[in-house]
Order: C-alpha cells, then sequence, then structure tokens
C-alpha cells in the first residue's frame, strides 16, 4: 500500500486545528522499546487499551509503522492523563523504556496542542513514510489469545464461566421526538453490558489488572451470557418496541447468535462498535449482509466528532448510526456532522448521551428525530411530558444544511 504525507495523523490535526488550545498530543516512543516487546500482537494491544482508558475523552490513536503511538486528548486533566500513562506502562513493565529516572521519562512525552501546533505539525509531516498502520492484516486476528499466561487466561476464563453477570446488564431507552413539543415517545431499549461491572467481576475473581486486549478476546463469554440472560426475558420485552443489542462482531457470526436469533423469533437491531469496524471492515460487510438476510438491522455505536469524516465516505450500509453528543459537535464539528446526517439522512442518526436540551433542540434543527441519554431518562423516569418541563431551551446558532 503507498502513503503520501495527507494522512490520517495530518488530516485529523487539520480538522482539529480551530480547536488546537483544547487538545494534548501524546506521544509514546514504543519504537523504542526491546525488540522482543515490539511485536504486532503487542503493539496493537497497546493501542486498543489506551482506546479503552480514552473512551470517555474525545479522543483519537494512531499507531505508526515505526510502533510508536500517539493520542490526541480533548479536555484531560493531567493528574489523569498520567494514571493513563501509567497503566499503559504496565503492559512493558519488565522494559528498560518505561523505568523513570530523576527528571527523565523516555516512555512518553506530553505536547500542548494549542501552544505548539505548528512545530507538531511539521515534526510528523516530516517523518514519512512513518504514517499510521492501515493494512487490516496488522491488526489482532479476531480469535487470537491476549498476551497472558496461559494458567492465568484458563482461570480468567473459569471464573467468568461461574459468574453472574445479570446485574451488569443494562437498558436504556431509545427514543422518538419532534420539533413542536419535545416530547420524548419511547420507541424501545438498548441492552448493553457495563463494563465497569465486568471489571469488578474479573477483579473479584482474579485480581488481574485487565487490558482491552483482553476484553476483546473474552468478549464472546460476556456476549454469550448476555444473550442467554435476553433469551430468558424475551417474552416479557414488547414485540411492538424496537430491541437494541450491543454486541461485538466476531459474536453476531457466532454459533450461539444463531441460536438466539431462532429462539427469540423477531426482529431486532444490532449495535456495533465503530473500532470493529475499522479493524475487520470486510467482516463488518459479512456480518451487515448475514443479519438483514434474516430482516434484521444494524446500528453502527459510538460515532464522535472526529470520526464523522471517516464514516460520510465509508459505504457501510447501516440502517441506524449512532452519534456521542457534546457541544463540540455543534460547534466545531458542525460542518462535518451537518454532511454527515446528509449523507446517511436524518432518519437514521441516533443522538446519544444527550445530557442537555440545547443538544437536542440542534439536532431537531437538523432533522433527528431519535436520541437517547441521561437527560430523557430522567424525564421518562419522572413522568414528565415535555423536556421543555426539565430545562428551557435557549435560542440556538442557525444551522445551515
Amino acid at each position: 500500500m503507498t502513503h503520501t504525507k495527507d494522512n490520517a495523523v495530518l488530516h485529523f490535526m487539520k480538522e482539529i486545528r480551530p480547536v488546537a488550545s483544547s487538545w494534548l498530543l501524546i506521544y509514546f516512543n514504543l519504537s523504542q522499546l526491546k525488540p522482543s516487546n515490539q511485536t504486532s500482537a503487542m503493539m496493537m494491544q497497546a493501542k486498543q487499551y489506551l482506546e479503552k482508558c480514552l473512551t470517555e475523552h474525545l479522543s483519537s490513536v494512531f499507531l505508526l509503522e515505526n510502533n510508536d503511538l500517539i493520542a490526541f486528548v480533548q479536555n484531560v486533566g493531567l493528574l489523569k492523563l498520567e494514571k493513563f500513562v501509567n497503566e499503559l506502562r504496565k503492559i512493558f513493565s519488565e522494559d528498560p523504556l518505561t523505568i523513570v529516572t530523576v527528571g527523565k521519562d523516555n516512555f512518553y512525552q506530553t505536547f500542548h496542542m494549542g501552544q505548539s501546533f505548528d512545530a507538531l505539525f511539521e515534526r510528523i509531516q516530516n517523518m514519512s513514510p512513518i504514517i499510521p498502520k492501515m493494512d487490516l492484516s496488522q491488526h489482532i486476528p479476531l480469535d487470537s489469545a491476549p498476551i497472558l499466561p496461559f494458567d492465568l487466561l484458563v482461570r480468567l476464563q473459569n471464573s467468568l464461566k461461574q459468574a453472574d453477570i445479570s446485574n451488569f446488564i443494562r437498558k436504556q431507552p431509545i427514543c422518538w421526538m419532534d420539533s413542536t413539543k419535545i416530547v420524548p415517545k419511547r420507541l424501545g431499549y438498548e441492552y448493553f453490558l457495563s463494563l465497569d461491572g465486568i471489571e469488578e467481576v474479573i477483579n473479584s475473581h482474579t485480581h488481574l489488572i485487565t487490558d482491552f486486549a483482553l476484553f476483546k478476546y473474552l468478549s464472546v463469554l460476556f456476549d454469550k451470557k448476555m444473550l442467554t440472560f435476553l433469551l430468558d426475558i424475551n417474552k416479557r420485552i414488547d414485540p411492538k418496541q424496537h430491541f437494541h443489542i450491543n454486541l461485538n462482531l466476531r459474536t453476531v457470526v457466532s454459533k450461539e447468535f444463531f441460536e438466539f436469533h431462532n429462539h427469540v423469533n423477531r426482529e431486532f437491531v444490532v449495535e456495533i462498535d465503530r473500532t470493529d469496524v475499522l479493524w475487520d471492515l470486510q467482516g463488518f460487510h459479512f456480518a451487515c449482509d448475514f443479519l438483514k438476510s434474516y430482516r434484521h438491522r444494524v446500528c453502527l455505536d459510538l460515532i464522535q466528532g472526529p470520526n464523522l469524516k471517516v464514516f460520510s465516505h465509508l459505504e457501510l450500509n447501516c440502517d441506524y448510526y449512532k452519534v456521542i453528543a457534546n457541544n463540540d459537535l455543534f460547534e466545531h464539528f458542525k460542518e462535518d456532522f451537518q454532511e454527515f446526517v446528509n449523507t446517511v439522512t436524518p432518519d437514521k442518526i441516533i443522538l446519544a448521551r444527550c445530557e442537555s436540551i440545547q443538544i437536542i433542540h440542534n439536532a431537531l434543527e437538523m432533522g433527528i428525530t431519535q436520541f437517547q441519554g441521561f437527560l430523557i431518562d430522567n424525564v421518562l423516569r419522572q413522568d414528565k411530558k415535555s423536556l421543555q418541563q426539565i430545562a428551557p431551551i435557549s435560542p440556538s446558532p442557525t444551522i445551515h444544511p
């Protein structure tokens, strides 16, 4: 594959330049690790773990061709950032690079984008051909094991087989609204596993500090348990309401999922994380065709502002696209979001994590009618007829198509 200097890292930097003052760049010098610690699997494990750490923040992570790792993070405190770095450091704890000496840490550097944007842009531009890895063959195969001692992995698997995770299965309503009364009408529920709860189960049984690669490997176990739980409660779920299940890509093509499909005897929506799509685009297309052949629908989950341009140009043919809501979406990424909405059409957008009435109002102006989030949960819980009873709508900037 031939790459140019106009690569994904530089493209991302151009996108965030108007708001660079709120972003940090963290550069991990993983190319300086011992060669035995730079296997493709270990590099991808580090990238996946860092992405997992930064889930709650607007962020993007890139693994470079020389095995260095770059993370862009918005609005994160330095103390929390140091915690993420130290967790990543543990993956390579036996490598000399991770040792901190007085006044010197060769493992990583942090840069304030607003203070040194041009210098950083030029530095990365001049690193060609050190560019982000795009070849899917470099990724960890979905059926490969994380890098753990075999006895610990077996102990962890056995513990999870015995663990009751039903208490960590969550459901959240997905609602329809229009701009006239802003009255949420429940369309259905999304069912998903709380990762925080799963981490509690793992730690209480194995005393391990887990990482994202490990979660990826064990995700089928989690999904199997959730499918069993949903099968038990299926008769109590209103057949007229939407039924969303958050699953990993690998689970969708498993024998257990096919058995679940046969027993529930209803159509449902499968939500698949955007990272699954980027790691295995061909597998995602196969899963979509498989699901749609049985009249199920597909939702691409966890799209963020910096990802909008990528997914605008991928012909994924999903039924729904779940976009994470925040103020930046309607300010700094407003044009990208409008282009995305125009491309996939407003009726396919589900705006998630809605925590302000202003965000909902802005989305309604764009023609979006499906919403999810704690604000809406509170309205339904308090039996309010309208979001206007919770908070007033202030004037919003006009959003042009």
